[in-house]
């Protein structure tokens, strides 16, 4: 696997709101920054076309500002390019207004609304 070949393991998957303390190198040390992505074909209805989606982009604290997330989603995107695929998704929280600014800086525009109804609604 792509995580396997970068000397990374995934020791178990994390809730939203807590550290990224899942994502580790093999020697068991943090690993500061990462990139995860995946190609998938949409629907018939939707063309049936590949696409790239990143699914998970993360920067620690001490190396935001400094340029590290906008390095791996150029060479997320040039990687896509190569397999030519038809474009490129990610998902925003829709009150991430800094998440939402850095995309649409790294050229992405609003396409879709996801609209979602919580089965259990925190009182």
């Amino acid at each position: 696997s792509l995580l396997a070949t970068h000397g990374v393991q995934v020791k178990s998957t994390r809730k939203l709101g807590e550290e990224l303390e899942g994502i580790r190198r093999w020697d068991g040390t943090p690993l500061p920054s990462f990139l995860l992505a995946r190609l998938k074909r949409t629907p018939g209805y939707l063309g049936g076309v590949m696409v790239g989606e990143i699914s998970d982009l993360y920067v620690s604290d001490e190396l935001r500002g400094l340029g590290v997330g906008s390095r791996m989603v150029k060479k997320a995107i040039e990687e896509f390019s190569k397999l030519d695929v038809h474009s490129i998704e990610v998902q925003v929280m829709v009150h991430n207004a800094g998440g939402l600014a850095f995309w649409k800086e790294m050229g992405f525009h609003e396409d879709v609304i996801l609209i979602r109804r919580m089965n259990h609604p925190q009182e």
